[in-house]
């Protein structure tokens, strides 16, 4: 019988021997577009997707970088998903596929959601407009107590 203990299994084991974040990193990376049908999903439901177009920097926001959100928005909501951006960059198209239901409703979450982030970066750009104004507007001997004066000038 073979001893069954740590070092006569380390003097079998090959030196250069792949570790598996090393296997990891030679594998390329998977295409976003090659995707596995999950197998909660019907078949049927692939053949009328619901097709809709948003600003592509608000696809970002909202699906994540790189699409990171999209495999939890999927898990979620039960529908597929697939983010492509056309229009030289400017524009995202967004493919649902599902259930009608379930498509609308995702379509009326990702519309609103759209709207909400649209409407932050306007309050967001008039509040930094409001304070480069208020800046402008203070002398040159108030830089020292300045943090106190930017915190006013946001509260009001």
């Amino acid at each position: 019988m073979e001893p069954h203990t740590t070092e006569h299994h380390t003097k079998w084991k090959s030196p250069t021997r792949d570790r598996p974040s090393q296997k990891l990193l030679s594998v390329p990376p998977m295409s976003p577009r090659i995707r596995v049908r999950p197998w909660w999903f019907p078949v049927q439901e692939l053949s009328d997707p619901l097709v809709l177009y948003m600003e592509a920097w608000l696809a970002e926001i909202i699906f994540g970088p790189n699409q990171a959100l999209i495999s939890e928005i999927e898990w979620i909501s039960q529908a597929l998903v697939r983010v492509d951006t056309v229009d030289s960059g400017n524009l995202a198209e967004i493919t649902i596929c599902g259930r009608p239901f379930v498509k609308n409703r995702l379509k009326n979450i990702l519309l609103n959601l759209a709207v909400w982030h649209k409407e932050h970066n306007v309050q967001r750009a008039t509040k930094l407009k409001q304070l480069e104004e208020f800046l402008k507007t203070l002398p040159s001997d108030s830089n020292n107590n300045l943090p106190e004066l930017v915190l006013e000038a946001l509260a009001e």
